[in-house]
């Protein structure tokens, strides 16, 4: 039997322009997935906010998240199949960062599995919002 895997983006694709899943959509993917489809979603959010974006949406499939560096079994809420950058080439990065004086975030995971997220750029004028 031959299966074929959906996989979509979130922002600007799957979410509405109120930044949500509409309930016809979550009703389509619950039921194809309940049938039998694979489906997933593809983005650089973080768990955090994707489950509460797909609350209401039954999907058999981890989601790719953080830019693909992690899959998160939203079923036993774990990450899964992580992929770390070694300590060397993240000095690196980090190291053109502050040469460009950009920013970036920086992800970490203790023995637990906890996730830590690092920033230390500018705030955004939205913050105080």
């Amino acid at each position: 039997m031959k299966r074929t895997l959906y996989v979509t983006d979130m922002d600007g694709t799957l979410l509405d322009d109120n930044s949500r899943v509409s309930p016809e959509s979550a009703e389509i993917i619950t039921d194809l997935t309940q049938r039998g489809a694979l489906i997933t979603v593809a983005t650089a959010r973080t768990p955090a906010t994707v489950n509460p974006l797909l609350a209401h949406t039954v999907t058999s499939l981890p989601a790719i998240v953080m830019t693909g560096a992690t899959l998160w079994d939203r079923n036993t809420m774990r990450y899964i199949d992580t992929r770390f950058i070694s300590p060397e080439t993240s000095r690196l990065i980090r190291a053109a960062a502050d040469r460009h004086g950009v920013n970036p975030f920086i992800y970490t995971f203790d023995d637990k599995g906890m996730l830590t997220v690092y920033h230390n750029g500018e705030r955004s004028i939205h913050d105080d919002k």
